[in-house]
């Protein structure tokens, strides 16, 4: 019971995020990527936590996504607001999407980070945080 397979390809095939350079070449989940991407923006997956309710059939995970870009391609946040403010309307009006994983039911936002460095990656970054409910 999982909905990973149905969060990866809303956001990547949705036409919007590919107009911004999001595709399957561009989403990673968390710890999957050495060397990043140096000429296109860029998201990384952070599924953490799952809980489930006695007796309920629905599960709830944190997801957390992260959008980077290299800074040596710029460093204005502006095109990382607009790509997780289109990842926050494309999870939160997503209902009942099958993925090969299981079916996620709902998606609530909980929220966006403030503006980061990333030394690791050589990036700006910022985050947005969801809880996605799945059977």
């Amino acid at each position: 019971m999982s909905a990973r397979a149905a969060v990866f390809s809303l956001l990547t095939t949705d036409p919007t995020l590919t107009g911004l350079g999001i595709s399957a070449d561009t989403v990673f989940p968390n710890g999957a990527v050495d060397v990043v991407p140096r000429k296109s923006r860029f998201l990384i997956f952070r599924w953490e936590e799952v809980t489930l309710a006695p007796g309920k059939a629905s599960e709830q995970q944190v997801l957390t996504v992260w959008a980077h870009c290299p800074r040596e391609m710029s460093t204005d946040y502006a095109p990382l607001d607009v790509i997780l403010k289109r990842c926050t309307t494309v999870l939160t009006s997503a209902l009942h999407v099958p993925g090969a994983d299981g079916i996620l039911t709902s998606v609530d936002y909980n929220g966006m980070s403030p503006d980061f460095n990333d030394e690791g990656y050589k990036t700006i970054t910022r985050n947005a945080g969801y809880t996605v409910v799945s059977r």
